[in-house]
């Protein structure tokens, strides 16, 4: 018996479970998103995110990068990962005036 099998349990019983996780999963989701009508479910979607995402929306990105990179620098005492938040802002205002301007 090998270990995995030890501390898990039979390998044969977790692939049946995650089996009927997924289909059960498939048969919600086509529920969810099947709509018989043809119309657009995201319609006009795109222009308020734009909107949230270039008003009051980027504070709350900008202090979640803060924080999260502060927690990573803390956990690995790497300056680079700090650095990263300046790469990551800079890219999502860049696709952010990709998004905006497409609209």
């Amino acid at each position: 018996m090998c270990e995995l099998q030890k501390m898990y349990g039979c390998a044969k019983k977790t692939g049946v479970w995650q089996f009927l996780l997924l289909l059960g999963l498939t048969v919600i989701s086509l529920g969810i998103f099947a709509d018989d009508t043809g119309k657009d479910l995201l319609a006009g979607t795109s222009e308020s995110l734009v909107k949230t995402l270039s008003g009051t929306g980027m504070k709350f990105v900008y202090l979640t990068e803060g924080i999260v990179s502060l927690a990573a620098y803390i956990k690995t005492k790497n300056l680079l990962v700090l650095s990263g938040v300046i790469v990551v802002s800079v890219f999502f205002n860049i696709i952010l005036h990709i998004a905006g301007s497409t609209t």
